[in-house]
């Protein structure tokens, strides 16, 4: 899995990236369950004819007959497959299924092409993590509604939106939710985790209000696709948290003078630009976004990945070079309106890291007089946690209205691990940590 740059949040802005609906996933879905039905049903043929040209070449009819009798020589018997799920990266549909043998299990990963024709197969460990979102167990939905709305209804940047409103006798508190990089949904989806859903359904459950809604590189790909050499992280990010923040003052049972905005990824990045051009919230909390610039974290995660099996190509090589050139040119400050796209950090527009050439979250950080909550994951290899130790002792440490705190078993999802974070962790189910949504309610019920 070490490929699986799919899931960079922290640096891949993906201003061209176009989402599937729900249906096309769905047949994508089918296809998977069709192709182990077959197989099951030893009509390996009609499996076959799922391929597309290029798989029927590399995996021949005798070829899949011989990989399925394996599988069942080493696992045992095939028995069923569970509920697995599937999302769309740009531009194949990835499927994942557990299979269930007589002496073991293993996962398939699925990979359909857009015409629906199978374009991949690969097979992994599984040791029976759980593949479809539940849930959290700390959540109580007895304890506050749900409702449908939208964040800049009427205009041309309308987006979807969910406002979970604790059931209170008084005004309550209330968080607005800002995502990481990419064309998030409202619940930060990721494989089969809701990271966004799980911090609205923790903390209403204890009182406080959540907003969170589409990102705008979602909702408006094609208008986004069209702008892109114009956009700035203003447009994909700051202005909407903006917006979500004033729209919580229409709503009675909103505290208006206990508004908070917390940003996760780049969003935490961008939560002191936020909090200096907001006139609502009471206080602000960055979630894994206490960091260096963000070209010299995308060359470090390129290194990072590329180097999980312990040994790095000569192709990636140069891809680690490369990014590695492109952030020295944005370290120089060597990027002007006609730079190509090309050679800067992943190929986004010169007006994208132009706006953000004097930005540094710490420094920025540091001009804030509201209050803030910082929090770190130590497992997190998006978001360093030891640079953001170093950062907050060397910005932010005198200021008494910041509060930092490093969280050793995180990974960049807020999920409880103890193994080294890798992006196929980020395909295994597990809830955010109960400990951030009880240091996050603590907090903002103290101050």
């Amino acid at each position: 899995m070490k490929r699986s740059i799919l899931f960079l949040l922290i640096i891949i802005v993906s201003i061209n990236y176009s989402y599937a609906d729900n249906k096309a996933i769905d047949s994508s879905k089918k296809i998977a369950m069709k192709f182990i039905d077959y197989l099951q049903e030893q009509d390996a043929p009609k499996a076959h004819e799922l391929f597309d040209q290029t798989m029927k070449n590399a995996a021949p009819l005798p070829t899949l007959i011989n990989m399925w009798m394996q599988l069942n020589m080493q696992n045992g018997a095939f028995r069923s497959y569970g509920q697995g799920y599937a999302n769309f990266q740009r531009p194949y549909y990835i499927n994942f299924l557990p299979l269930f043998f007589e002496k073991d299990s293993i996962l398939m990963r699925l990979v359909v092409s857009q015409d629906f024709k199978v374009s991949g197969l690969f097979f992994q460990e599984y040791n029976g993590e759980k593949l479809v979102y539940q849930i959290p167990k700390y959540a109580d939905t007895s304890k506050f509604r749900e409702t449908d709305l939208k964040i800049n209804e009427g205009s041309a940047w309308e987006l979807p939106a969910k406002l979970c409103i604790p059931i209170s006798d008084k005004p309550v508190p209330a968080v607005v939710l800002v995502h990481g990089s990419g064309p998030n949904d409202m619940d930060e989806t990721i494989g089969p985790n809701k990271p966004f859903k799980d911090l609205a359904y923790g903390l209403a459950s204890n009182g406080i209000a959540v907003l969170r809604y589409d990102k705008r590189t979602k909702a408006h790909q094609m208008t986004i696709a069209m702008l892109a050499e114009k956009l700035t992280v203003n447009e994909e990010t700051v202005y909407d948290a903006l917006y979500a923040a004033n729209l919580l003052l229409k709503f009675k049972e909103i505290n208006k003078n206990k508004i908070f905005i917390a940003g996760h990824s780049l969003g935490g990045i961008m939560i002191p630009r936020i909090a200096k051009m907001d006139t609502v919230a009471a206080g602000f909390v960055m979630i894994a976004g206490l960091s260096k610039d963000l070209p010299s974290v995308s060359a470090d995660q390129y290194r990072y990945l590329f180097g999980l099996d312990g040994s790095i190509s000569a192709d990636d090589s140069m891809k680690i070079h490369m990014a590695d050139l492109a952030a020295e040119r944005y370290l120089n400050k060597e990027i002007y309106p006609d730079t190509p796209k090309d050679s800067l950090p992943l190929k986004l527009p010169a007006n994208y890291w132009i706006d953000l050439l004097d930005y540094n979250s710490a420094v920025e950080a540091s001009k804030t007089e509201s209050p803030m909550y910082i929090i770190a994951t130590g497992r997190d290899y998006q978001v360093n946690a030891h640079e953001s130790d170093s950062l907050y002792s060397k910005y932010l440490s005198d200021k008494p209205k910041i509060i930092y705190k490093n969280y050793p078993r995180l990974n960049h999802l807020l999920q409880e691990g103890d193994e080294q974070s890798t992006p196929s962790e980020y395909n295994i189910f597990l809830n955010v940590s109960e400990e951030i949504i009880t240091d996050i309610v603590k907090w903002i019920k103290d101050l």
